[in-house]
């Protein structure tokens, strides 16, 4: 379910691609709080398809595997902005 890319609206895409290339370089710098912020913004983006991907669907079975996903890339944004902010995480427990 994590490829849903006909789903992904111009300015979704736009996000997530710029966001994705910006971790990317990053983490070629060794910027370790930029990656933190653009991957919490690339997953923060694919949340957000998803999101308007449910709301378009009537097949309960399509609407329970965006849900999953949706609260896997929320939950990576989260992570993601938690150790851009400083904040320790480990094992999902915050320190």
């Amino acid at each position: 379910m994590r490829n849903f890319e006909g789903w992904q609206t111009p300015d979704i895409r736009e996000a997530a691609s710029r966001a994705s290339e910006q971790t990317a370089r990053a983490i070629e710098l060794g910027d370790k709080l930029a990656a933190d912020r653009a991957s919490a913004e690339y997953h923060a983006a694919q949340a957000e398809c998803l999101r308007r991907r449910r709301m378009t669907t009537a097949d309960p079975v399509v609407h329970a595997r965006c849900t999953d996903s949706l609260n896997w890339h929320v939950a990576q944004a989260r992570l993601a902005e938690s150790r851009a902010l400083g904040i320790e995480v480990t094992e999902g427990v915050v320190a």
